[in-house]
C-alpha cells in the first residue's frame, strides 16, 4: 500500500476495487464481505485487504472440501442420469463435443524433460491423486501441502505404491528444508497459485527448485473466461475466500516473466464441466448464500437458460474467453 491506495504486487502500478462478495458462500451463516481489487494494466486481481495465516487456515475448516478425502476434484460433474432433463444431457453433450481442453498428463510433460526417471515435486498436493498418476508414471514424486487433513491422505495413498513419507507440511512461500535441499525435472503447482498470500515469493521459491533444465508447471482458474467476466465473485471457481488471487493467462505470465522464467506452452482445459448439472447446482449455492446478506430482494437467475447463453456465446470463442483454466509451462531464462 502507498499513501493509503492499493498496489499490483506484479508492476507496482494502483489497483481499483472491481466487486465485492457479502460472504463465504460455504459458510453463509457468517456475514463477513470481501474486496476484490484488479490491476488494469497485468489483469491481476487480489482480495484485499490480505488476509491474516489464520484466517487462511481457517477458511478451510468446511464440510467436503474435496482435498480431504481420496476424491478427484470436487467440481467434476457426479450428476446421476436420472437427476437430468433431456435439456440438461442436450446441453452436457453439445460442450463435451465442443470440448477440446487437455488434461495434465505425466506423457504431457514428459516429453519436456530428459531424465529417464525424472523428478517431480509438486506444491499444494492435496490428497496425493496427482502424485499418484505421476509416481505411476516412473516419476520419483515429492509433495508439500498444508492442509493436514489432505497430507495424511496423501502420504497414505503414495505409502500403498511404496512411496512413505514423500509428502511433508509447508506451503509455496515456506517451504520444508528437506525440499529446498534438492532439485527437481518438474515443479507443479495445480490450482495453488490462486490460495497463495504472497504470489511473489510462492514463484521465487518454486523457480529455485528446478533443476537446470526443470519445468515449471501452473494451473489456476483462467478469470479470463467468459463464465467469470459474467459472474465474478459467484462464479464457482471465483471460491471466495480460498482464493485470494484471480488470474488471466495474461497476469500469470507476466507474473513469471518477472521472475525470470520464459513461457514454453499454454493450454487451456475445462469446458463441458461448466455446464453441468452439479456446476449449475453450485451457482445456486453461492447465489442463495449471498441472497442472505443483500437488502434488496434480488431475484435467482435462471441458471439453466443462462448456461444455454453461455454455451451459445462460448462455442466459437478464443480458448482464454472459452476454458475455466489455464496451464503454462515456463523455464529458467
Amino acid at each position: 500500500m502507498v499513501d493509503g491506495r492499493q498496489m499490483c504486487c506484479v508492476c507496482g502500478e494502483p489497483v481499483s476495487e472491481r466487486f465485492k462478495v457479502p460472504c463465504d458462500y460455504r459458510r453463509p451463516e457468517i456475514a463477513r464481505e470481501y474486496s476484490v481489487y484488479w490491476c488494469q494494466q497485468c489483469d491481476l486481481g487480489q482480495i484485499q485487504p490480505r488476509p491474516s495465516l489464520n484466517e487462511i487456515a481457517d477458511s478451510y475448516n468446511v464440510e467436503n472440501y474435496y482435498t480431504h478425502d481420496g476424491s478427484t476434484d470436487e467440481r467434476a460433474s457426479r450428476s446421476t442420469p436420472g437427476s437430468r432433463t433431456i435439456l440438461d444431457r442436450l446441453r452436457t453433450h453439445l460442450s463435451w463435443r465442443l470440448d477440446c481442453g487437455t488434461e495434465l498428463s505425466p506423457e504431457e510433460i514428459r516429453v519436456t524433460v530428459e531424465d529417464r526417471k525424472p523428478t517431480i515435486c509438486e506444491i499444494g498436493c492435496g490428497n496425493g491423486q496427482c502424485l499418484l498418476q505421476f509416481a505411476g508414471a516412473g516419476y520419483d514424486v515429492f509433495g508439500v501441502e498444508p492442509d493436514s487433513s489432505a497430507l495424511d491422505v496423501a502420504n497414505s495413498e503414495l505409502a500403498k505404491v511404496g512411496m512413505e513419507g514423500r509428502v511433508l507440511c509447508g506451503t509455496a512461500e515456506e517451504l520444508p528444508e528437506s525440499v529446498r535441499s534438492r532439485r527437481y525435472d518438474v515443479v507443479l503447482m495445480s490450482h495453488v497459485l490462486e490460495h497463495c498470500l504472497d504470489v511473489n515469493e510462492a514463484i521465487s521459491n518454486s523457480r529455485e527448485l528446478l533443476s537446470a533444465n526443470g519445468v515449471l508447471v501452473i494451473e489456476v482458474p483462467n478469470c479470463a473466461a467468459l463464465g467469470f467476466q459474467q459472474q465474478l465473485g459467484a462464479w464457482p471457481w471465483a471460491d471466495i475466500p480460498r482464493h485470494l488471487n484471480f488470474f488471466t493467462p495474461r497476469s500469470l505470465e507476466l507474473l513469471l516473466t518477472k521472475h525470470g522464467l520464459q513461457v514454453s506452452t499454454t493450454v487451456f482445459r475445462g469446458y463441458c464441466r461448466q455446464f453441468s448439472k452439479t456446476w449449475l447446482e453450485n451457482e445456486r449455492q453461492i447465489y442463495s448464500a449471498f441472497a442472505r446478506h443483500q437488502s434488496t430482494g434480488t431475484a435467482l437467475p435462471g441458471f439453466n437458460s443462462r448456461a444455454w447463453r453461455l454455451l451459445i456465446r462460448s462455442v466459437f470463442a478464443r480458448p482464454a474467453l472459452k476454458y475455466d483454466s489455464v496451464r503454462i509451462a515456463a523455464r529458467i531464462r
